[in-house]
């Protein structure tokens, strides 16, 4: 399954099984209720009009893909990451990464770009595992999208309840000191995947 939604449709998706979408959204705010309310009319038209809400006698239902995609914002996310910006305040300062394993058998990857356009593939725990460790190999090696030589935007990242913190050359895990090993790092990290069921090789 690959599919492409938008910030108004994820709030609109989440509204409709009573609850928010699980992270910050780049394009709507999440502590404005009259925006959010917006959004969600927005949403709900838009999905309307690309055919993804089925019409029928009994009333409107989703396909079998936005099933998928509500179940996100009703299951607790097993990877969540943001490129955020340190200064002069912390800010949202590009996409984000959300992963949330369904089953056993399926994990369902949410690619989030600074338009707030998402993009999600339905893969393996496994296969969402290693994207996600590869995502933070590569901030590691060349520093989260959009770095300066200032060095003030970090990826900010959690594994189920634990935070981990990216910049170029450094990892932190939850309030430990700053791991400049990639090797060293990833063994630390392994651990916290298979905890949050997205387990990698």
């Amino acid at each position: 399954m690959t599919l492409k939604l938008t910030d108004d449709e994820v709030v609109a998706l989440a509204a409709s099984a009573g609850c928010r979408w699980p992270v910050p959204l780049p394009t709507v705010e999440g502590d404005d209720s009259a925006a959010l309310g917006q959004a969600v009319v927005r949403g709900a038209r838009s999905l309307r009009i690309r055919g993804l809400v089925i019409e029928s006698i009994q009333g409107a239902s989703l396909s079998r893909e936005l099933d998928a995609v509500v179940k996100i914002a009703q299951v607790p996310a097993g990877f969540v990451a943001h490129v955020v910006r340190t200064s002069p305040r912390v800010a949202q300062a590009g996409g984000a990464v959300l992963i949330t394993a369904l089953t056993v058998e399926q994990a369902l990857v949410d690619l989030i770009s600074r338009a707030g356009v998402h993009d999600f593939d339905s893969v393996s725990p496994a296969e969402a595992g290693s994207l996600a460790l590869d995502y933070l190999h590569a901030a590691f090696d060349s520093g989260p999208p959009g770095a300066t030589d200032a060095g003030d935007v970090e990826v900010r990242s959690s594994l189920g309840s634990t935070a981990v913190t990216v910049v170029r050359g450094a990892v932190r895990i939850g309030d430990g000191h700053p791991i400049r090993s990639w090797a060293d790092a990833e063994a630390s990290l392994k651990p916290l995947f298979a905890a949050s069921s997205l387990a990698v090789g």
